[in-house]
């Protein structure tokens, strides 16, 4: 993830981080993309939409859903995993 995921998102205007969420039980996963702004996020999410199509197809996953949230508090200190 690390290597592919992330590489591509560094290179967009405004990406400020990632998290990966996985339900190893019920075989769920989810992306939480955190931009600077909400224009940086509209921005790239025009781009990602068919990025992340290709990609969730090639390794059999679907998406629910793409969500626009503001994060009003993020503490994320010592989060690289």
């Amino acid at each position: 993830m690390r290597e592919t995921v992330v590489q591509m998102l560094r290179s967009y205007d405004g990406y400020a981080g990632y998290i990966s969420l996985y339900d190893v039980k019920n075989s769920r996963a989810r992306a939480i993309i955190l931009w600077e702004s909400e224009e940086t996020a509209e921005a790239a999410e025009l781009e990602l939409v068919e990025r992340r199509r290709q990609l969730t197809a090639t390794v059999g996953l679907t998406v629910e859903s793409a969500d626009l949230y503001e994060v009003p508090v993020a503490d994320l200190e010592g989060a690289r995993v």
